[in-house]
């Protein structure tokens, strides 16, 4: 295959420009631009090669007839490529687009051509299914109006037709395992949401476009990067105040994406004077539905339907079919339903980057129920630098406890790293001797085994003290103090590529991987 030799040149020429850059020592001042663009070149390219590996191990897996190996490797390459997604410029990156593009497209042709997923994919990979399982229904604008059409009364009058009832049939038999997933999620999630479309004056039945949107999964990330409960693309996103950073995506969090969402297709209702065509536009942009407008006879979506887009050409159907399930589920054979609660939480205002696990046991809990809480944020800590301070959901009863043991907090809890550029021949042993720390600690801040083989170049995280003196170091060219990619400013912390890199990594399994099945 062309990209068997594509991707690596690729990755060649960026590793070759990685390596001509030099080492900073250690300092508390400003880094230069060319330092800092270098060593998040260096970053970028350490964790595109692991994608890379990921992506060319499912090629294999395929050509070998093994879906259940192809799939997860697939995903784990995404997981890298969606994690990589929020380092500063990588938009600009050659060839992170060109390996994210090569992933997606071998990956769609991949799922096509299956008869039934696998477990756990993810819910970009099951939509590119259910299109691909659901031929499209062609009808000239004549046939249409002869067939038969039930109004059905509701805040948004759901009409029953041809095309919807193909879609019923799909979500009642070969799509009804992932249905019955959603609708166990509506529990978790519904009565917040109907809340929220009650304040901004939406309609509430609204809240059901979310289950077709992201099956009830606020990590989900679609093809297109479009992120949370309610997919939101970056520039949309940030137009209704959802921030998207290093450390944290308010678009994955579940109440702000939900206002933002409700005003978004408050919005568009406003603009376009009709919910279908409101939908439709959430799916493909307000400019793309008023340009079928005008090819249209009337300002129906059913008149503007042969003028749009395939997937917004099914959008609004796919909709009414799911609402009608989603309203009367016993009627569609969904029955004994077992209704997610919502989690009950107190908040606590964290200041700095603490580290995940450490919150996780202040609060009694596990770190996945950590992070299912707090879905919006990216990376294994709270932010380093939150205005005020990071508001962290924690379980509801744990608030006193939580408090007691936050007045305490370890320095080994605090995100505060040196960042040790690896030369030919250290082992996990020598570096973690260098810095008079335990190598089980250095492999377990850098998610790898004491065993792991280290490659040149490789820059790996040293947790250390929060009051070290980094003159300690000076002498060490190939070492750095750790700072935060989305900054200028070296007081703030970077985080190591290994954080989100291993497809064993619990936190990237439990949270970004969540799959619809």
């Amino acid at each position: 295959m062309n990209k068997y030799l594509l991707i690596p040149i690729a990755m060649l020429a960026m590793l070759l420009f990685a390596s001509c850059s030099s080492t900073s020592e250690i300092t508390n001042h400003y880094q230069s631009d060319t330092i800092e663009n270098t060593k998040r070149v260096g970053i970028v390219s350490e964790m595109l090669e692991e994608a890379r590996q990921y992506y060319v191990l499912a090629l294999k897996k395929q050509e070998l007839n093994s879906t259940k190996e192809t799939v997860e490797n697939y995903e784990a390459a995404l997981r890298i490529i969606n994690n990589l997604s929020y380092y500063p410029g990588i938009d600009d990156n050659a060839a992170y687009v060109e390996l994210e593009n090569s992933i997606i497209d071998d990956y769609k042709n991949f799922i096509d051509g299956l008869s039934e997923l696998p477990e756990s994919i993810s819910f970009a990979a099951y939509e590119e299914w259910m299109k691909a399982s659901v031929p499209e229904l062609m009808l000239t604008n004549n046939d249409f109006e002869k067939t038969e059409r039930v109004v059905i009364p509701a805040d948004i009058p759901l009409e029953l037709n041809s095309y919807v009832e193909q879609w019923l049939s799909y979500f009642t038999g070969k799509g009804s395992t992932a249905m019955r997933r959603w609708l166990e999620r509506s529990g978790k999630y519904f009565p917040m949401m109907t809340k929220v479309f009650e304040e901004v004056g939406a309609p509430k039945q609204l809240v059901y476009l979310s289950m077709m949107e992201s099956g009830l999964n606020p990590t989900a990330r679609s093809w297109a990067s479009a992120v949370g409960l309610w997919q939101f693309i970056k520039s949309t996103g940030k137009l209704y105040g959802l921030e998207t950073g290093f450390y944290f995506d308010e678009r994955r969090d579940p109440v702000k994406s939900t206002y933002a969402a409700a005003r978004h297709l408050k919005d568009l209702y406003t603009n376009l004077g009709d919910w279908y065509l409101a939908l439709a536009a959430y799916n493909c942009g307000e400019g793309r539905v008023t340009r079928a407008l005008r090819k249209s006879k009337d300002n129906t979506f059913w008149s503007v339907r042969p003028h749009l887009p395939k997937e917004t050409r099914n959008y609004v159907p796919i909709y009414i079919a799911v609402s009608m399930i989603a309203m009367e589920p016993e009627k569609y054979g969904f029955t004994d339903i077992s209704y997610q609660k919502p989690y009950e939480y107190d908040v606590y205002t964290v200041d700095g980057a603490i580290d995940l696990q450490f919150l996780s046991t202040c609060a009694n809990t596990e770190l996945q129920v950590l992070q299912e809480m707090n879905p919006e944020l990216t990376q294994l800590s709270t932010p380093s630098n939150f205005q005020g301070g990071y508001p962290l959901k924690i379980p509801k009863g744990s608030l006193s406890s939580f408090v007691s043991k936050m007045q305490n907090i370890p320095e080994s809890a605090r995100r505060t790293y040196l960042v040790h550029t690896v030369k030919k021949g250290e082992t996990v042993t020598k570096i973690a001797n260098r810095y008079g720390i335990s190598k089980l600690d250095l492999a377990d801040a850098n998610n790898i085994t004491v065993k792991s083989k280290l490659y040149s170049g490789v820059k790996l995280k040293i947790p250390v003290l929060t009051s070290l003196n980094v003159n300690d170091f000076s002498d060490n060219t190939d070492t750095q103090i750790a700072q935060d990619l989305n900054s200028q400013n070296p007081n703030e912390d970077y985080i190591s590529p290994y954080a989100n890199l291993n497809g064993n990594n619990k936190f990237v399994s439990s949270n970004e991987t969540q799959g619809i099945l």
